[in-house]
């Protein structure tokens, strides 16, 4: 009896170290779980951002929404985002998703000046919707019978030959991290608006309007928005578009991006066009700066003025 005695003390010994060594373990396992928890967000902005572009550029603004955080939201309901950003119709969804998937988003840089706050910089490379190239097909998708494969095939055809036009930008997304979930910071309740104006010359028979006269836009951000020309005469008609910023002295801080005004433009007889326009507002824009008007007057090549402001 004594000997089993004893030997059942080492036994117990080693039950006990066992124990202490799986509690160690645990403890171990649970720090670790703890420290990637918090070193998790430091890698979510990133993806944010990506998921937050690549839901704008295939107008899919819905899934935008969810990224955008609450404090913008208190300033701009649903309703209101969702009638400032039309969703496409027809085949568009399933082409935008098509270009989407040939962008390219680089991060360069992740900055942070508090821990539930930061910037993620990336350069981004993107299909250039507005090319001449790929407005006609994104037109021809708004058909109800329109071929979604072989849209998509025209576009992947554009692709493997190297002919399908790009723009590339650094741009930098804002985040805050709110429940600790990333979300886009879009400062609306520091937008800026912007007006946008029209003019046509006597001697050139268009019209000429804007498909949103007003905007508002946060400084840093880039916007998309359009001009419609018709050409009214019975024969095709080339125009040119002067660009003009006012106030003058604020124009330093409005970046045109892409713009129908940097090329010549031809309308056939009758026809109507919709052209892109691509801007930003510097997001070093002062405080007191407010209100821009950026208007565009199109003349004939005849009646083109020689010094005619920023074209």
């Amino acid at each position: 009896m004594v000997g089993q005695a004893t030997a059942a003390i080492p036994q117990k010994r080693f039950i006990i170290i066992s124990l202490f060594i799986g509690i160690l373990v645990s403890v171990g396992v649970l720090a670790g779980l703890v420290v990637a928890l918090r070193q998790s967000p430091q890698q979510a902005p990133v993806d944010v951002a990506r998921s937050y572009f690549l839901a704008g550029y295939a107008h899919d603004y819905r899934t935008a929404w969810a990224l955008i955080s609450e404090g913008d939201k208190a300033f701009k309901s649903l309703e209101q985002y969702l009638t400032e950003h039309v969703s496409p119709t027809g085949s568009q969804p399933h082409l935008f998703a098509h270009f989407a998937n040939q962008v390219e988003f680089s991060p360069l840089s992740i900055a942070s000046s508090h821990p539930e706050q930061t910037v993620v910089w990336a350069r981004v490379r993107y299909p250039d919707l507005a090319d001449p190239i790929l407005v006609p097909l994104i037109k021809r998708a708004v058909s109800p019978d329109a071929n979604t494969a072989a849209l998509n095939e025209q576009v992947q055809a554009l692709s493997d030959a190297g002919e399908l036009p790009f723009v590339e930008e650094e741009l930098p997304f804002n985040l805050v991290n709110e429940g600790d979930t990333w979300r886009i910071v879009l400062h609306w309740d520091g937008a800026v608006t912007v007006r946008l104006l029209a003019d046509v010359h006597p001697d050139l028979p268009w019209a000429f309007y804007p498909t949103e006269p007003e905007i508002q836009v946060i400084p840093g951000e880039t916007v998309r928005t359009s001009y419609i020309a018709r050409n009214n005469a019975d024969h095709a008609v080339t125009g040119k578009a002067v660009h003009e910023i006012l106030p003058l002295e604020h124009r330093r801080y409005l970046e045109t991006v892409q713009c129908f005004c940097f090329t010549e433009q031809t309308l056939e007889a009758g026809e109507e066009r919709e052209m892109t326009l691509i801007f930003r507002v510097d997001f070093t824009l002062p405080q007191g700066i407010d209100e821009f008007s950026n208007g565009y007057t199109f003349y004939t090549l005849e009646t083109f003025p020689e010094m005619g402001g920023d074209e």
